[in-house]
């Protein structure tokens, strides 16, 4: 029989080397956590969770293409509502003009 001793350090490290080495042989990749699609999210919560600025949230409600909740005097948004209207506008994308970035120009027919 064979008697080792640890001190906590040495036992923290050679129990995480052992568990690094079993999920690097059977290769498990963690999972990320699920974000739930029924969650009400703040306007600034749901910008930055989908890198856009806080105006073209109130754009996409003012163009009804979200629907705020007001909960006691505060609004918030459905994260699967959100999720819907920003990923039809990624693969939808058209060029957009400003103002009268056309003006003067001639357009023949």
């Amino acid at each position: 029989m064979i008697v080792l001793t640890f001190d906590s350090d040495q036992f923290d490290k050679a129990i995480q080397k052992a568990v690094r080495t079993v999920l690097n042989e059977h290769q498990i990749a963690p999972t990320p956590p699920t974000l739930d699609p029924d969650e009400l999210l703040t306007r600034k919560a749901s910008a930055k969770e989908f890198g856009v600025c806080e105006s073209t949230i109130d754009n996409y409600k003012r163009l009804g293409l979200i629907t705020p909740c007001r909960i006691r005097g505060t609004v918030r948004y459905k994260r699967s509502e959100l999720q819907a209207a920003f990923s039809n506008n990624i693969h939808n994308k058209s060029p957009r003009r400003r103002g009268n970035a056309n003006r003067g120009t001639k357009i023949d027919k």
